[in-house]
This record gives structure tokens, C-alpha cells and sequence, in this order.
């Protein structure tokens, strides 16, 4: 699913000539989650961060496809110690 989503940014990239921004990036991923829940769901949890002309950004992303941007992001088994 990543290098989907790597390869269609980076078509972007070269068909407009223009890098997409960090939140054109996380909103084009938790798009082809959503429509990939309703064919066969990825049980995934993703962070999504970059830099660019907005400055740093950081999304959190669940497998059901909600997306909320977020100051600092963990998740998995460290986040229970991250976040106590």
C-alpha cells in the first residue's frame, strides 16, 4: 500500500511539475484507505509527516481511514510507553 501511494505522489510530482504538500499527501493517502474499505481493508495505522512551504506537519491516521493532525503521534506497543 505505501509504495502505491509513493508512486502515484511521485506521478503527481511529475505530470504537474509541483511536489504535493505534506496535507495533499495525507489526504490523498486516508482517500485510497477509505475506498480501500470497502474492497478488502488494510489493518493499518499510519504517521504521516513532512516539511514543506507550511512548515512540519504531522497526521495520524487509523485503519478506518479518519485523519486528524496531531502535535506528536505514537502508536503500536511503544506508544503506551510514549504516553504513559
Amino acid at each position: 500500500f505505501v509504495e502505491f501511494v509513493e508512486k502515484n505522489i511521485r506521478l503527481h510530482t511529475l505530470r504537474t511539475g509541483r511536489p504535493l504538500s505534506t496535507k495533499a499527501a495525507a489526504n490523498f493517502t486516508r482517500n485510497e484507505l477509505a475506498h480501500a474499505l470497502r474492497k478488502g481493508p488494510y489493518q493499518t495505522d499510519m504517521i504521516i509527516a513532512g516539511v514543506d512551504e507550511e512548515g512540519p506537519q504531522l497526521y495520524m491516521m487509523d485503519y478506518l481511514a479518519s485523519m486528524e493532525k496531531v502535535n506528536k503521534a505514537a502508536h503500536g506497543y511503544g506508544a503506551m510507553f510514549t504516553f504513559g
